[in-house]
């Protein structure tokens, strides 16, 4: 039975969630994907430096309770993973290190994020510096710059 409070009936755990929006985001379910993503970016804002918990409670919307469950891990390795893994699928980034190749496929921001930058993402021997920019409701990549290393880039938009 479903309690919010119960550890496997009720808790959030963000690796579960990100891991939920990368297969979202991989079939394409987009808007799905990126109601995921705002849920957990605005849980963030319940913890300090908006580190997610191994797993948190959520009481609900009205009465705006976000909280840790009380024996829950901060850090923990896979919740600190889960917003790099939310980031690289909503903007669609495919790395290949040890075939040189990065893929950005149907790249989308948030309502609330204008422009998101990326600096010295490390593909193979390659550093890679990116920015994106939202544009209603379109993601433009602004610039892309690679050091360090031959890389095949490749920005596929549906």
């Amino acid at each position: 039975m479903y309690n919010p409070l119960s550890y496997h009936n009720g808790t959030v755990w963000p690796h579960d969630n990100a891991l939920i929006v990368a297969g979202l985001a991989s079939y394409g379910l987009h808007h799905e994907a990126m109601k995921a993503f705002d849920g957990l970016a605005a849980a963030m804002a319940y913890f300090r430096d908006r580190r997610l918990p191994e797993l948190f409670c959520g009481i609900g919307k009205r009465s705006g309770a976000v909280v840790r469950y009380p024996v829950a891990c901060s850090p923990q390795a896979w919740a600190s993973a889960a917003p790099l893994l939310l980031v690289q699928s909503i903007l669609g980034i495919e790395a290949d290190a040890p075939h040189r190749r990065l893929v950005i496929k149907n790249p989308r921001l948030p309502r609330t994020v204008r422009k998101l930058e990326i600096q010295g993402m490390r593909i193979g021997s390659a550093l890679v510096s990116i920015s994106f920019r939202r544009s209603a409701s379109r993601c433009h990549v602004d610039k892309l710059d690679v050091t360090g290393g031959p890389l095949k880039t490749d920005i596929l938009i549906d």
